[in-house]
């Protein structure tokens, strides 16, 4: 199964390809430049979706859900990044789940309230691969597709 696990921002969304049971990673790091309109930021997050789910041709599709935000003008912002992505995904074929961050945190480390730390070491430990130098983004996405891959009950290989 090749899953792709989302971690949805603004300055930096992560996409990450977990192909099990080999336990391949791919990823690619999304960061518009800040200088840029709204407008151009979304477009260069959709683009590089769009591109990432024709090179990689994955099966499932898991997001972490945003379930609160404490500023309002963030949330609707990230809303937008939500829909492009789900828009990119759509006209691909591919259908989106979403994984709450607790949910997540919870299958890996069966704490709900893990530190990002702590993600990642699970993350190296359930993967075998060293991930601590990469961006908290890509790491948050691994962690994703990792939750959705033990929701399905799929194993993570040898």
């Amino acid at each position: 199964m090749r899953i792709l696990g989302v971690d949805p921002s603004l300055r930096a969304t992560g996409l990450v390809l977990l192909d099990l049971p080999s336990r391949r990673i791919q990823h690619r790091w999304i960061r518009p430049p800040r200088e840029a309109s709204l407008a151009e930021r979304l477009q260069v997050i959709y683009q590089a979706a769009r591109e990432a789910t024709r090179a990689w041709s994955p099966d499932a599709a898991v997001m972490e859900a945003v379930i609160f935000h404490r500023n309002p003008a963030t949330a609707l912002k990230m809303g937008a990044v939500r829909g492009v992505l789900l828009v990119a995904f759509g006209e691909e074929g591919l259908s989106v789940e979403e994984l709450s961050p607790t949910r997540v945190k919870a299958a890996l480390t069966g704490f709900g309230r893990a530190s990002k730390a702590q993600m990642a070491r699970m993350v190296e430990h359930l993967l075998g691969q060293q991930v601590r130098d990469l961006p908290h983004d890509l790491t948050d996405a691994m962690a994703v597709a990792i939750a959705y891959a033990l929701k399905q009950g799929v194993p993570l290989g040898v």
